[in-house]
C-alpha cells in the first residue's frame, strides 16, 4: 500500500543501472517512484493522468524530447517539482519556478534538497 505522505515521482533515466540507483535513493526519501527509460514512456504516463508531485528527468542534447515531458508535467501539475539531472550543467536552464538542475554524480542529499524532503533514511 502506498504511503499517504509519499511524494509521487516520475523518474526518467535511460541508463538502467543509474535508473535503479536513483529509484532506490528516491524510495529512501519516502517517494513512490514510477521509473521509466524513455521520454515516450514518460509522456504516456503523463497523458494517462498518473498523479505526480515531482519529475526527475535526465536531460541532455541527445534527449531534447525529455524537455517536452517536463513541459507536459508542468502544464498538468503546475505545482510539481521538476528536477533535471545532467552530466554537465545545461546551457539552457529550465525557467519553471519549481525546477532544479543537479549535475551528476548526485547524492541522496542532493535529491532530498531538490524535492524538499528530509534527510534520506
Amino acid at each position: 500500500m502506498p504511503n499517504a505522505s509519499a511524494l509521487r515521482v516520475l523518474l526518467v533515466e535511460d541508463e538502467p543501472a543509474t535508473r535503479a540507483m536513483l529509484a532506490r535513493m528516491l524510495e529512501r526519501l519516502a517517494c513512490d517512484v514510477l521509473a521509466v527509460g524513455t521520454g515516450a514512456e514518460a509522456l504516456r504516463a503523463v497523458e494517462a493522468g498518473v498523479p505526480l508531485d515531482a519529475l526527475v528527468v535526465e536531460t541532455s542534447q541527445a534527449h531534447a524530447g525529455r524537455r517536452s515531458v517536463a513541459r507536459a508535467v508542468a502544464r498538468r501539475w503546475p505545482r510539481a517539482r521538476l528536477v533535471f539531472t545532467a552530466r554537465t550543467l545545461p546551457d539552457l536552464l529550465p525557467d519553471a519556478v519549481n525546477a532544479r538542475v543537479l549535475v551528476k554524480p548526485l547524492t541522496a542529499r542532493d535529491l532530498a534538497e531538490a524535492l524538499g524532503r528530509g534527510q534520506p533514511r
